[in-house]
């Protein structure tokens, strides 16, 4: 069972979602509490992660890792990457609004990716875990519920060794709260909330946890629902607060423990989401910055289903475990897409059209993976890994009427808006083996070795139906095939001048699966893009003072990518339009500095900081692409930064209340490699501050919130990679000031 575990005075991590705040509140605070006195339990916490795979305190990670404790996410209601990812030094994020989440970590991205998430083309590069299930990614993340989490693990930089392919920039983990046999429990928070020029927000989430069999057997119930209100509107169409959206997730976990050695966990999981429209505007319209023109009607539906048994068994020497997983990733979205102006260049289309996609993903995987529990100079992980995922795609592409009218007028008669139909069928299949040892060489300075060996097949069949005139289109190509296979190792040494204070130097390999072109029955670029990696060159040090008051890690790194998997265009024989296809696109560098501090100076107040400077340029380009070498890379801001102070003070001898300040900021990022036909559709710089004041007391809890305190208009992603202007100017922002309350109790 993974615990945070409250050691006196020493913290390796409290909430180092570590954000800034100006000296001026802390000296104020700090000369109001020195008469306060607060329980043991208030100093700061050493957290316990299983970062390498086993049981360890954050502080002895020798390598990039940032926590945040389950307790304090559900104190600020934090519901998805923005509230938890944007506080991260040198990360990337990039919400496209219609349910596509992308993220990078130290300015390694799949900036090749689509908004759809069809497997045969690029996928994350960020690994994305549930406990020890690793969910099946593809060129976005789902963004699941975060209600009753232990923590929240940021591995950052490549995790080849013990995580594989799908985190070649790091890995997300949510380490949820497992089912206790030993006592009934439950909890509970509604929460209600008011968007500025939008309405209101609704939100409902509970647990349970239910002793089964004796002290053997237990189920935690989880579920939560929500309901956010729209904020943007529309003139074209006349329709205000356009945006709105409802999610519901339900979890479970049932746990036993046959024996002394022998226990199981079964996890089922299912989210759900659907929007109406999409947080996307034009700032050229004016106003309130809160206008769109998009002349159709976009919505998102996304489903996500997960099951995973696993297994473990206790020999002594080792204990060996047994993952096995099912996840079912279903969506249907419709949106805009220059189709016409890409097949019909001499014709000039009177709008864009939507088209619309219905893609089904299911992965099966398997892991067995034994880890030493001996005492002595050497501690090792061995593990073997299977997946085999397919996916299925139908792609149904209109023409708007105006369209039809603009097409005929330039002599090409279409009797139909319903343009073509792709129907898509890819699998992809892996085999991998890895292990991992350190070994002390004296008590102080330990050696890290690991190596991970693959074998993988991808797969790809597309049949294009096109109707009436567009009868032309018509393919059914040969399967596509890419097969690949090498291996990924690690080195590291780490050297504890004490038990506070540990530094270490990393080399660390990681890659990414190879990547299938969509479209080369239309004649552009070749079968895809072979596999890409990284190699990682960091030092470090992680150091905690004054009694374990104050912690402050620092770490400088390096990358080198190789055959980075992107987006290119060429013209098509076929169409004679300009069209995207996957390849590789070349090589960059990647150079950056993190720092992050953590304080208690008082019992009464908690301050922290990070911050991440991050240097990267594309190095070369591939033949015939048109990127420009030195040029910033996609979803890589140079300067992020963030930080929180909170006060507590008693109430009346009933309970304790709190007043907490937190901001980030994070500086202008491309979101696509930067050509010479384009400026890389920069997204601005930003900074966005949230408050919250609340009060609890015997299970019981209050709290005023306001997000956005300035209700800022950050700009979180852009619309559809094209080559059209239309979409260009519209980006996706972050909702507006929201003040609510929220009511909470623990049994």
């Amino acid at each position: 069972m993974r615990v945070i575990r409250t050691l006196p005075q020493r913290n390796s991590n409290r909430l180092k979602g570590i954000r800034y705040c100006s000296l001026s509140v802390l000296a104020l605070l700090s000369a109001l509490t020195p008469h306060l006195i607060f329980a043991a339990d208030d100093v700061l916490q050493e957290i316990v992660v299983t970062a390498n795979r086993r049981e360890e305190s954050a502080q002895n990670v020798a390598a990039g890792l940032q926590v945040f404790g389950g307790g304090e996410l559900d104190r600020l209601n934090a519901r998805g990457y923005e509230d938890y990812l944007l506080t991260v030094p040198s990360v990337g994020f990039k919400d496209q609004g219609n349910g596509a989440s992308h993220v990078a970590l130290r300015g390694v991205s799949d900036f090749g990716g689509d908004d759809v998430g069809l497997g045969a083309q690029t996928t994350s590069t960020v690994g994305l875990y549930l406990n020890d299930v690793a969910v099946s990614n593809t060129s976005y993340l789902p963004d699941l519920g975060l209600y009753d989490l232990n923590r929240i693990e940021v591995l950052k930089g490549p995790q080849g060794t013990l995580y594989g392919e799908g985190a070649m920039g790091g890995a997300i983990k949510l380490v949820l709260n497992s089912p206790d046999p030993s006592e009934f429990a439950g909890k509970t928070d509604v929460t209600l909330s008011n968007t500025e020029h939008g309405g209101l927000n609704p939100q409902v989430r509970g647990m349970v946890n239910i002793p089964l069999v004796g002290d053997r057997v237990a189920l935690r119930v989880v579920g939560s629902f929500r309901k956010d209100s729209g904020f943007v509107d529309n003139p074209v169409t006349g329709r205000t607060d356009d945006n709105s959206d409802r999610a519901y997730s339900l979890r479970a976990t049932l746990s036993a423990k046959f024996t002394d050695e022998l226990s199981a966990e079964l996890l089922t999981l299912y989210d759900y989401i659907h929007q109406n429209e999409f947080p996307e505007v034009n700032p050229t319209l004016g106003g309130n910055g809160l206008l769109d023109d998009a002349a159709e009607n976009r919505f998102n539906t996304s489903k996500t289903t997960l099951v995973g048994l696993t297994l473990k068994y206790n020999f002594g020497f080792a204990e060996l475990s047994s993952i096995s997983s099912y996840y079912q990733a279903q969506r249907e979205v419709i949106q805009r897409f220059e189709l016409a102006d890409l097949l019909f260049p001499a014709v000039t289309p009177a709008d864009a059209q939507p088209y619309l996609s219905n893609t089904k993903l299911t992965s099966v995987a398997q892991e067995l993976r034994l880890v030493s529990k001996t005492a002595g100079p050497l501690d090792w992980v061995a593990g073997a890994f299977f997946r085999h995922k397919k996916q299925d795609g139908a792609f149904d592409l209109f023409l708007t009427d105006e369209e039809l009218a603009a097409v005929n007028s330039g002599g090409l008669a279409l009797p139909t808006s319903t343009f073509a139909v792709s129907s898509i069928l890819d699998a992809y299949k892996q085999y991998a083996v890895y292990g991992e040892a350190n070994y002390k060489i004296t008590d102080k300075l330990v050696l890290t070795a690991g190596l991970r060996w693959f074998d993988e097949k991808v797969t790809y069949d597309d049949v294009l139906t096109g109707f009436g005139s567009a009868a032309f289109l018509d393919s059914n190509p040969p399967t596509q095939e890419i097969e690949d296979r090498g291996v990924v190792p690690k080195f590291g040494l780490a050297y504890h001048f004490s038990p506070d204070h540990l530094v270490y130097t990393l080399a660390s390999k990681g890659f990414r699966s190879s990547a299938l072109n969509l479209n080369k029955a239309f004649g552009v670029g070749g079968d895809g893009a072979k596999s890409d990696s990284i190699w990682n060159y960091e030092v470090g040090s992680k150091n905690t003072f004054a009694d374990g008051h104050v912690t402050a890690n620092l770490s400088a790194y390096h990358i080198k990518w190789s055959d980075m998997q992107s987006t290119e265009a060429a013209v098509s024989p076929l169409t004679h339009g300009v069209l995207t296809f996957t390849g590789n696109g070349g090589d960059s560098k990647i150079s950056g500095v993190e720092l992050e501090a953590t304080a208690a100076p008082i019992e009464a107040v908690r301050v922290g900081a990070s911050a991440g400077y991050l240097n990267s340029k594309l190095t070369t380009s591939a033949a015939g692409a048109d990127a420009i070498v030195g040029a910033q890379l996609p979803n890589a801001p140079e300067w992020s930064i963030s930080g929180f102070a909170e006060y507590r003070f008693p109430v009346l001898d009933a309970g304790r209340g709190y007043v907490r300040l937190d901001s980030k900021y994070t500086s202008r990022q491309a979101t696509r490699l930067i050509t010479t036909i384009d400026d890389g559709g920069y997204l601005g710089s930003y900074a966005i501050s949230n408050a919250r004041i609340g009060f609890d007391s015997n299970g019981w809890g209050a709290a005023l919130f306001v997000d956005n305190l300035a209700d800022k208009r950050a700009e979180l992603g852009r619309g559809l990679i094209s080559l059209s202007a239309e979409n260009a100017q519209r980006v996706i922002i972050t909702r507006p000031r929201t003040i609510g309350v929220s009511l909470s109790k623990a049994f």
